[in-house]
């Protein structure tokens, strides 16, 4: 009833103040035709007023909501590597047969779009050569239940929904994790078995390859003081110490 209102008085009051200098200027100058003839012409171009400012009111609105939809997603995703993500690429090192050869790749040396362009080829490139066992399923399966509940809360955002490759990469990691949770125990895996695990595991690396390279350059652009945290606390550097030596 409120809202009705307002928009009653939105309408009348500029309405009332036109006709109201309508009729003064017929009063002072008794000029009908020409009173006439200008509001004509003032109602003309109305039509063309509204496009034009239609059109670019909707595009800044659009703009603006895309760049806070956007946003919303990368403080998301950024979320995700601090509580969750680079825990679970520091186990997903531990099945890495070809640990260092993946180490050196993820170690960007800029963040301009050539380099990471370069970067994300490499990742998909790079053949994942893993060497499970008993216990490194184990240490997998217990650092990604550890993380199940919050994996949970963010597939439920609704804001991710425009981001399908991190959603994608969130689904992967989750599937994982359900994989591992359902076998009772991981002796004596038949290679059948293996193999399936194999690839649930390489999904999800890649695609937590590819979206921590995405967030380093949001931070990068953004947040430089964040960058500086995300290099120190890089998961593939052998340094570990995240004080500023230098």
């Amino acid at each position: 009833m409120k809202r009705w209102v307002g928009n009653t008085l939105l309408v009348a009051i500029p309405t009332c103040v036109s006709i109201g200098i309508y009729s003064l200027q017929l009063m002072i100058f008794n000029d009908g035709r020409n009173t006439l003839f200008y509001l004509l012409q003032d109602l003309a171009f109305v039509p063309i007023n509204a496009v034009i400012v239609t059109l670019i009111l909707n595009n800044f609105l659009n703009i603006r909501e895309k760049r806070h939809s956007q946003k919303q997603i990368n403080v998301t995703i950024s979320a995700f590597f601090v509580e969750a993500g680079n825990d679970i690429i520091q186990e997903l090192l531990e099945v890495t047969a070809c640990r260092e050869d993946l180490c050196m790749i993820m170690r960007p040396k800029g963040m301009s779009s050539k380099e990471i362009k370069s970067l994300k080829k490499q990742i998909q490139d790079c053949d994942l050569i893993l060497d499970l066992d008993r216990q490194k399923l184990e240490n997998l399966s217990v650092i990604l239940n550890s993380k199940r509940r919050f994996l949970l809360q963010l597939l439920e955002n609704s804001n991710l929904v425009e981001h399908d490759a991190f959603t994608d990469m969130l689904w992967a990691v989750f599937h994982l994790a359900d994989e591992l949770h359902s076998r009772k125990s991981f002796e004596a895996l038949p290679p059948s078995d293996l193999d399936h695990l194999s690839l649930d595991v390489r999904r999800a690396y890649r695609g937590m390859l590819l979206e921590w390279v995405d967030y380093l350059r949001y931070l990068h652009g953004e947040y430089p003081y964040l960058y500086s945290l995300a290099l120190r606390k890089n998961p593939f550097s052998d340094n570990k110490d995240v004080r500023v030596l230098s």
